[in-house]
This record gives C-alpha cells, sequence and structure tokens, in this order.
C-alpha cells in the first residue's frame, strides 16, 4: 500500500520537515512515482530539485538575491 511504502521511504531517507530529501530535493511524491515519470515529467522534477535547492541553499548561507 502507498502509505506503508511512504513509511519505509521515511525511514530510510534525510527528510526535512515538509518530506523533502535532503539529498536530492525531491519531495516523497516524487521519489515514489519517480519509476513511473516519463521523461517530461522526470525533467520538471529535477527543475523543481534544482529550484529547491538553490532556495535551501540561499536560506543557508542568507544570499537574498535569489527569489
Amino acid at each position: 500500500d502507498r502509505e506503508q511504502r511512504a513509511q519505509s521511504l521515511r525511514a530510510q531517507l534525510l527528510l526535512d520537515n515538509d518530506d523533502i530529501c535532503l539529498g536530492c530535493y525531491r519531495s516523497i511524491t516524487e521519489i515514489m512515482g519517480w519509476s513511473a515519470a516519463d521523461n517530461r515529467q522526470r525533467n520538471e522534477i529535477l527543475l523543481r530539485c534544482r529550484v529547491r535547492r538553490d532556495q535551501s541553499h540561499n536560506k543557508h548561507t542568507g544570499d537574498k538575491t535569489q527569489p
């Protein structure tokens, strides 16, 4: 079942309070759906990951130049 898979992943990954992986910046939902995603969907996920990574970096370094 989907919730059991999510619980298992949460135990294996380092997630923030929003269930975003601190290693790859994918959400738990994106991780669970990765294998079924087509190339367009994967590219969209990767773009969101880059935004999350940049926002996280800016938050931790105090750089306010990025939105």
